[in-house]
Protein backbone atom coordinates (compact mmCIF):
# COMPACT_ATOMS: atom_id res chain seq x y z
CA UNK A 1 0.00 0.00 0.00
CA UNK A 2 1.49 3.29 -1.06
CA UNK A 3 1.30 5.95 1.63
CA UNK A 4 1.66 8.66 -1.01
CA UNK A 5 -1.75 7.74 -2.44
CA UNK A 6 -3.37 8.06 0.97
CA UNK A 7 -1.63 11.32 1.86
CA UNK A 8 -2.51 12.86 -1.46
CA UNK A 9 -6.16 12.02 -0.94
CA UNK A 10 -6.03 13.58 2.52
CA UNK A 11 -4.78 16.90 1.17
CA UNK A 12 -7.64 17.03 -1.30
CA UNK A 13 -10.32 16.71 1.35
CA UNK A 14 -11.81 20.19 1.66
CA UNK A 15 -15.39 19.78 0.46
CA UNK A 16 -17.97 21.53 2.61
CA UNK A 17 -20.55 19.59 4.60
CA UNK A 18 -23.11 20.41 7.24
CA UNK A 19 -22.25 17.82 9.90
CA UNK A 20 -19.73 15.28 8.74
CA UNK A 21 -20.86 11.69 9.21
CA UNK A 22 -18.56 8.65 9.18
CA UNK A 23 -19.90 7.75 5.75
CA UNK A 24 -19.19 11.20 4.33
CA UNK A 25 -15.66 11.21 5.66
CA UNK A 26 -14.81 7.75 4.34
CA UNK A 27 -16.34 8.53 0.95
CA UNK A 28 -13.62 11.14 0.39
CA UNK A 29 -10.92 8.46 0.14
CA UNK A 30 -10.06 7.19 -3.33
CA UNK A 31 -8.28 4.04 -2.16
CA UNK A 32 -6.71 1.34 -4.34
CA UNK A 33 -8.51 -1.97 -4.77
CA UNK A 34 -8.07 -4.24 -1.77
CA UNK A 35 -7.49 -1.35 0.64
CA UNK A 36 -10.15 -0.57 3.24
CA UNK A 37 -10.63 2.37 5.59
CA UNK A 38 -12.62 2.60 8.81
CA UNK A 39 -12.96 5.17 11.54
CA UNK A 40 -11.38 4.01 14.79
CA UNK A 41 -12.10 7.01 16.98
CA UNK A 42 -13.71 10.45 17.05
CA UNK A 43 -13.01 12.85 19.93
CA UNK A 44 -13.21 16.57 20.62
CA UNK A 45 -9.91 18.38 21.05
CA UNK A 46 -9.83 20.01 24.47
CA UNK A 47 -9.99 23.79 24.25
CA UNK A 48 -10.03 23.73 20.44
CA UNK A 49 -13.04 23.98 18.14
CA UNK A 50 -12.07 20.87 16.22
CA UNK A 51 -12.89 17.20 16.40
CA UNK A 52 -10.10 14.66 15.94
CA UNK A 53 -10.85 11.68 13.69
CA UNK A 54 -8.57 8.63 13.61
CA UNK A 55 -8.90 6.45 10.54
CA UNK A 56 -7.42 2.97 10.11
CA UNK A 57 -6.37 2.08 6.57
CA UNK A 58 -5.71 -1.60 5.95
CA UNK A 59 -4.27 -3.36 2.91
CA UNK A 60 -3.51 -7.01 2.26
CA UNK A 61 -0.15 -6.97 4.03
CA UNK A 62 -0.01 -3.80 6.11
CA UNK A 63 -2.05 -1.37 8.15
CA UNK A 64 -1.62 2.25 9.18
CA UNK A 65 -3.58 4.89 11.05
CA UNK A 66 -4.05 8.50 10.01
CA UNK A 67 -5.56 11.46 11.78
CA UNK A 68 -7.83 14.20 10.43
CA UNK A 69 -9.67 17.11 11.98
CA UNK A 70 -13.05 18.69 11.35
CA UNK A 71 -14.79 21.86 12.40
CA UNK A 72 -18.11 20.27 11.46
CA UNK A 73 -17.97 21.67 7.96
CA UNK A 74 -14.52 20.94 6.55
CA UNK A 75 -11.97 18.16 6.95
CA UNK A 76 -8.30 19.08 7.54
CA UNK A 77 -5.07 17.03 7.61
CA UNK A 78 -3.71 19.03 10.57
CA UNK A 79 -4.57 21.67 13.14
CA UNK A 80 -1.68 23.88 14.25
CA UNK A 81 -1.88 26.04 17.35
CA UNK A 82 0.65 28.79 16.54
CA UNK A 83 0.54 30.31 20.04
CA UNK A 84 1.21 26.98 21.77
CA UNK A 85 3.43 25.74 18.90
CA UNK A 86 1.47 22.49 18.68
CA UNK A 87 0.85 20.39 15.61
CA UNK A 88 -1.94 18.00 16.56
CA UNK A 89 -1.19 15.74 13.61
CA UNK A 90 2.49 15.79 14.54
CA UNK A 91 1.70 14.77 18.12
CA UNK A 92 -0.50 11.93 16.86
CA UNK A 93 2.16 10.67 14.45
CA UNK A 94 4.80 10.78 17.19
CA UNK A 95 2.57 8.74 19.50
CA UNK A 96 1.89 6.22 16.73
CA UNK A 97 5.59 5.89 16.02
CA UNK A 98 6.29 5.23 19.69
CA UNK A 99 3.60 2.52 19.72
CA UNK A 100 5.11 0.83 16.66
CA UNK A 101 8.59 1.08 18.16
CA UNK A 102 7.45 -0.41 21.46
CA UNK A 103 5.73 -3.28 19.62
CA UNK A 104 8.91 -3.84 17.61
CA UNK A 105 11.07 -3.81 20.73
CA UNK A 106 8.80 -6.39 22.33
CA UNK A 107 9.13 -8.70 19.30
CA UNK A 108 12.88 -8.18 19.11
CA UNK A 109 13.33 -8.83 22.83
CA UNK A 110 11.44 -12.11 22.54
CA UNK A 111 13.56 -13.09 19.53
CA UNK A 112 16.86 -12.30 21.23
CA UNK A 113 15.95 -14.51 24.18
CA UNK A 114 16.03 -17.48 21.78
CA UNK A 115 18.82 -16.12 19.54
CA UNK A 116 22.02 -18.22 19.34
CA UNK A 117 24.19 -16.57 21.99
CA UNK A 118 27.37 -17.79 20.31
CA UNK A 119 26.57 -15.38 17.46
CA UNK A 120 26.60 -12.35 19.78
CA UNK A 121 29.83 -10.64 20.84
CA UNK A 122 29.82 -9.34 24.41
CA UNK A 123 32.19 -6.59 25.50
CA UNK A 124 32.70 -4.57 28.65
CA UNK A 125 32.10 -4.60 32.40
CA UNK A 126 29.17 -6.82 33.45
CA UNK A 127 28.25 -4.21 36.10
CA UNK A 128 27.51 -1.53 33.53
CA UNK A 129 24.18 -0.97 31.78
CA UNK A 130 23.71 -3.34 28.85
CA UNK A 131 23.34 -1.97 25.33
CA UNK A 132 22.57 -4.05 22.24
CA UNK A 133 24.31 -2.88 19.07
CA UNK A 134 23.13 -4.05 15.66
CA UNK A 135 26.00 -3.67 13.27
CA UNK A 136 27.31 -4.45 9.78
CA UNK A 137 31.03 -4.79 8.93
CA UNK A 138 30.61 -2.94 5.62
CA UNK A 139 28.43 -0.13 6.96
CA UNK A 140 30.54 3.08 6.92
CA UNK A 141 28.67 4.45 9.94
CA UNK A 142 29.31 1.21 11.85
CA UNK A 143 32.98 1.50 10.94
CA UNK A 144 33.03 5.02 12.36
CA UNK A 145 31.36 3.86 15.57
CA UNK A 146 33.97 1.13 15.93
CA UNK A 147 36.70 3.78 16.09
CA UNK A 148 35.19 5.04 19.36
CA UNK A 149 34.17 1.71 20.89
CA UNK A 150 36.62 2.02 23.81
CA UNK A 151 34.91 5.29 24.81
CA UNK A 152 31.47 3.68 24.56
CA UNK A 153 32.62 0.84 26.80
CA UNK A 154 33.37 3.31 29.59
CA UNK A 155 29.63 3.81 29.94
CA UNK A 156 28.02 0.60 28.66
CA UNK A 157 28.42 -3.12 28.45
CA UNK A 158 27.81 -4.06 24.82
CA UNK A 159 26.31 -7.01 23.00
CA UNK A 160 27.02 -6.82 19.28
CA UNK A 161 24.53 -8.52 16.97
CA UNK A 162 25.79 -8.78 13.41
CA UNK A 163 23.08 -7.71 10.98
CA UNK A 164 24.64 -7.13 7.54
CA UNK A 165 22.37 -5.28 5.16
CA UNK A 166 21.24 -7.04 1.99
CA UNK A 167 22.61 -4.12 -0.03
CA UNK A 168 26.13 -4.89 1.21
CA UNK A 169 26.05 -8.34 -0.35
CA UNK A 170 27.54 -11.67 0.62
CA UNK A 171 30.89 -10.11 1.57
CA UNK A 172 29.29 -8.41 4.59
CA UNK A 173 27.70 -11.72 5.60
CA UNK A 174 31.02 -13.55 5.26
CA UNK A 175 32.74 -10.95 7.45
CA UNK A 176 30.05 -11.36 10.09
CA UNK A 177 30.43 -15.13 10.03
CA UNK A 178 34.22 -14.85 10.31
CA UNK A 179 33.91 -12.64 13.39
CA UNK A 180 31.38 -14.97 15.01
CA UNK A 181 33.58 -18.01 14.46
CA UNK A 182 36.88 -16.42 15.48
CA UNK A 183 35.62 -14.51 18.52
CA UNK A 184 35.37 -17.83 20.37
CA UNK A 185 39.15 -17.82 20.77
CA UNK A 186 39.34 -14.13 21.77
CA UNK A 187 39.83 -13.99 25.53
CA UNK A 188 39.87 -10.24 26.19
CA UNK A 189 37.96 -7.18 25.02
CA UNK A 190 41.12 -5.96 23.30
CA UNK A 191 41.35 -9.18 21.28
CA UNK A 192 37.67 -8.99 20.34
CA UNK A 193 38.01 -5.35 19.24
CA UNK A 194 41.08 -6.23 17.18
CA UNK A 195 39.03 -8.94 15.46
CA UNK A 196 36.26 -6.45 14.71
CA UNK A 197 38.70 -3.96 13.26
CA UNK A 198 40.26 -6.66 11.11
CA UNK A 199 37.03 -7.52 9.30
CA UNK A 200 35.51 -4.03 9.37
CA UNK A 201 38.51 -2.98 7.27
CA UNK A 202 37.81 -3.56 3.57
CA UNK A 203 41.52 -4.11 2.98
CA UNK A 204 41.26 -7.45 4.80
CA UNK A 205 39.36 -10.16 2.95
CA UNK A 206 36.94 -12.51 4.70
CA UNK A 207 37.06 -16.30 4.33
CA UNK A 208 34.84 -17.84 1.68
CA UNK A 209 31.71 -19.70 2.76
CA UNK A 210 29.36 -22.06 0.99
CA UNK A 211 26.19 -20.55 -0.45
CA UNK A 212 24.04 -22.56 1.95
CA UNK A 213 25.79 -21.09 5.00
CA UNK A 214 25.49 -17.55 3.62
CA UNK A 215 21.78 -18.05 2.92
CA UNK A 216 21.12 -19.43 6.40
CA UNK A 217 22.83 -16.43 7.98
CA UNK A 218 20.82 -14.04 5.81
CA UNK A 219 17.61 -15.70 7.00
CA UNK A 220 18.66 -15.24 10.63
CA UNK A 221 19.43 -11.56 10.01
CA UNK A 222 16.11 -11.10 8.21
CA UNK A 223 14.25 -12.36 11.30
CA UNK A 224 15.73 -9.45 13.26
CA UNK A 225 14.70 -6.79 10.76
CA UNK A 226 11.27 -8.42 10.44
CA UNK A 227 10.46 -7.41 14.03
CA UNK A 228 10.33 -3.78 12.88
CA UNK A 229 12.47 -2.67 15.83
CA UNK A 230 15.36 -1.57 13.64
CA UNK A 231 15.42 -0.21 10.10
CA UNK A 232 19.12 0.29 9.58
CA UNK A 233 22.55 0.08 11.17
CA UNK A 234 24.16 0.91 13.43
CA UNK A 235 21.24 0.63 15.85
CA UNK A 236 21.64 1.00 19.61
CA UNK A 237 18.93 -0.30 21.94
CA UNK A 238 19.21 -0.48 25.72
CA UNK A 239 18.47 -3.95 27.04
CA UNK A 240 15.85 -2.49 29.38
CA UNK A 241 13.78 -1.42 26.36
CA UNK A 242 13.89 -5.00 25.11
CA UNK A 243 12.96 -6.32 28.55
CA UNK A 244 16.24 -8.22 28.67
CA UNK A 245 18.61 -8.25 31.64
Amino acid sequence: MKKSVILASALLVSTAFGELSDEQILSMFDLPKGVEAKIDERSQLEGVGFEQIIISIKGKTDEMRQVFFTDGKYLFPDVIDVEKKISYAGDFQKAEQEKRQFAGYKKLGALLKTYPQEKIMELGDSKKELMYVFTDPLCPYCQEELKNIETTLKEYRLKLVFTPLTSHGEDAVARSLAIQEQMKSAKTDAEKIALLRKYYDKANAAPEYKAEKIKKEQEIVHSIFATGAIRGVPAFIEASNLEIK
